[in-house]
């Protein structure tokens, strides 16, 4: 690239970044041909401006959209059209830049030139935001990646990614930005196309530097080839094997480290989606907006898999792409409430086998009131061909919903446990006891408080287990404060809306619970 067009770009950009804080009007014009843009709005002339000499042309026939965000596919053409519109020197490698498109020629020469890069899983992203930080890089680059010589920083360095650091120090200490008030970089800020028309007019009008000049630049600097290197994996969901692929993102590296890892996720109306404890790495690098069908992504907070809304999703921002599924239609059958375990596809965990408890040596106890915690009670009782006992109240619980809750909080509330009936079971002849319940009201029924509170527990292993169509609140706690003298209390099993459960995604969760268990 020739001295001319690292110029052209250097101040295209910096004008960029400095106006943004600090724009004033421009001579206003009597008419701009677009029924959105006022002829006295400081960007009136510089709209005049690009749209006459053919840098930006208006949304539709009649309208510009100062207010609307500058996207990366609008900028890379402003940068083509700036330099000539010169023919690319190879095609574009993105996947979702289509041949023929009106952005496909700019993003190849962008690209060629090592303006722009796309996103480690072979995408452009055209429609995405340009952020402040990603035009510091490009101005950065532009420049020759020189070293900033201070140590400068912006009141919101924190939120300024690791790959702008540099780049935006640089700028800083050359006074190419100043800061917004509080000395605020705002790295994520998203410049409207009335400022960039103000940018172009401003540029064109400086240094008497006439645009659409063509640079002929020397043999264009090939980037080298992204990393595209795909992992297969396995994501299991009970008896269903879905092959799918991850990418090399910072974010699908670091879920490749975790490997194998099972999680729970809920079917919603474009995902299943697992809140994760602990987030995976990312780089804003990655970040894009929207998805496709079949894509595996991650927002910040959530592992997904997507099977709807891609017609929607462009709406949709921060979002990851880590990976693809190669056949959606294996998401079609799965419950509302799946466990998901992925695996590298060289190395698919077994279903854990049924761990060797000696008989009768372990109990399950339960109190169920709608039948959901007796069935995962009997099923625990069946892998493990151990005892069962069923919690029942003296005084069974009756009348409407909103009638049994309350007597059940009151209970709760004042310490005064319902009276079982029958005999509680001997436990000396037990080692383990599974100990399983409702959320009631984010905590335990207060049968199981009774049975707690009678129970000692000593030399024993409590595994506890509940059942629940929301939130579990303060069961965990409470349950652990509850219990009395036991030697150990286990990991929880968590079951959420049981009813959507698949009967093979069941016995998996149950069989993954219990070898943990036992162990």
């Amino acid at each position: 690239m020739n001295v001319l067009h690292k110029k052209l770009i250097a101040l295209l950009i910096a004008t960029f970044l400095t106006l943004s804080l600090n724009i004033p009007a421009l001579a206003a014009s009597e008419t701009t041909g677009f029924s959105d843009v006022a002829g006295n709005a400081w960007y009136a002339e510089a709209v005049e401006y690009v749209s006459d000499n053919g840098l930006m042309s208006g949304t539709t026939a009649t309208t510009f959209e100062p207010t609307a965000t500058t996207s990366r596919a609008m900028l890379v053409t402003v940068l083509y059209r700036q330099a000539g519109s010169p023919t690319p020197a190879q095609t574009s490698h993105f996947t979702d830049v289509a041949a023929g498109s009106w952005y496909s020629n700019a993003v190849s020469w962008a690209a060629a030139n090592n303006i722009v890069d796309g996103y480690p899983d072979g995408r452009f992203c055209p429609t995405d935001p340009v952020t402040r930080q990603q035009l510091a890089v490009i101005l950065w680059r532009s420049a020759g990646q020189p070293e900033p010589e201070t140590s400068e920083t912006f009141a919101d360095q924190s939120a300024i990614s690791s790959y702008a650091v540099s780049a935006i120090a640089w700028a800083k200490e050359n006074n190419i930005v100043s800061g917004k008030n509080g000395n605020l970089f705002d790295p994520a800020g998203q410049a409207t196309r009335a400022e960039t028309a103000a940018i172009l007019y401003r540029f064109a009008t400086m240094d008497s530097v006439q645009p659409n000049v063509p640079a002929a630049p020397e043999t264009p600097n090939t980037p080298e080839a992204p990393d595209t290197q795909e992992t297969a994996i396995t994501i299991t969901v009970g008896d269903t094997v879905i092959p799918a692929t991850l990418n090399s993102s910072v974010s699908a590296r670091d879920l490749i480290s975790r490997l194998p890892l099972t999680v729970s996720m809920t079917r919603g109306p474009a995902d299943y989606y697992s809140n994760l404890s602990d987030p995976l790495d990312s780089t804003e690098t990655d970040v894009h907006s929207g998805w496709h069908n079949g894509d595996i992504g991650f927002d910040g907070t959530y592992l997904t898999m997507f099977h709807a809304g891609e017609e929607t999703s462009a709406s949709y921002n921060n979002q990851i792409t880590l990976g693809r599924i190669s056949d959606l239609t294996l998401l079609d059958n799965l419950g509302n409430s799946i466990q998901a375990t992925f695996a590298l596809a060289s190395a698919q965990p077994a279903k854990p086998d049924t761990p060797d408890i000696p008989a009768r040596r372990t109990l399950v106890v339960y109190y169920s009131y709608s039948q959901r915690t007796e069935k995962v009670a009997q099923l625990l009782q069946e892998e493990l061909d151990g005892d069962i006992y069923e919690l029942t109240p003296a005084v069974p619980y009756t009348g409407s919903s909103s009638e049994v809750s309350q007597r059940a909080q009151e209970e709760v509330a004042s310490g005064s446990y319902p009276a079982l009936s029958g005999t509680l079971p001997d436990l000396s002849q037990y080692d383990t006891i599974l100990i399983g319940g409702p959320v009631w009201s984010g905590t335990l029924a207060a049968p199981l408080y009774t049975y707690l509170q009678e129970t000692d527990f000593a030399g024993k292993t409590v595994a506890p287990f509940w059942t629940d169509q929301g939130t579990p609140g303060n069961y965990a706690q409470d349950f652990t404060s509850a219990v009395q003298n036991a030697d150990r209390v286990t990991e929880f099993l968590q079951l959420t809306n049981t009813t959507s459960i698949s009967s093979g995604d069941m016995s998996q969760r149950l069989d993954t619970w219990l070898a943990n268990i036992f162990a």
